[in-house]
């Protein structure tokens, strides 16, 4: 179906492998540091500084981007729209960001699914993970998880 490709591109470019490149790129600039300092230590010592406020830089741009967008509805401890009936399924398969977003997405193209909370195994440090999703008809929830498995047993609904 039309989520399975988007599934898998999503994933991959999911946040452990930006991890792994962020790693790979710091340890690279760390032996340039190095060999600038052995070169002239005034050089290495601003080459030092830059990249302390470049790597600042980027934590406070990503602590930004990832604060949540405020909600105009009222939600309980839950997730749950206080007074509306939600769908509550158990899900194994949520790993990380990166499957949370494509499964994410599946939800949202459902036909009457208003918002949604979805924890990960990187939340909780387990499987299977609640997602609970206000409107949209529970068959029709079911069926979305279902089509984005694909068959590869990697989103099952817990029943």
């Amino acid at each position: 179906g039309r989520h399975r490709g988007v599934a898998l591109a999503e994933h991959v470019s999911g946040m452990k492998h930006k991890v792994h490149l962020g790693l790979m790129g710091g340890a690279l600039c760390g032996f340039g540091v190095y060999k600038l300092w052995q070169f002239n230590a005034a050089y290495g010592k601003a080459t030092v500084a830059a990249l302390v406020v470049g790597v600042l830089a980027l934590l406070i741009w990503q602590l930004k981007k990832s604060k949540p967008k405020s909600q105009s509805r009222m939600l309980d401890d839950e997730g749950l729209e206080r007074g509306g009936a939600a769908t509550v399924l158990l899900v194994n398969g949520i790993n990380c960001g990166g499957c949370k977003k494509v499964l994410a997405g599946a939800l949202s193209a459902v036909e009457g699914v208003r918002d949604f909370s979805i924890a990960t195994k990187a939340e909780t440090g387990v499987h299977p993970n609640k997602v609970v999703v206000n409107g949209g008809r529970a068959d029709a929830i079911k069926a979305a998880v279902a089509e984005l498995d694909g068959g590869r047993g990697k989103f099952t609904i817990v029943d």
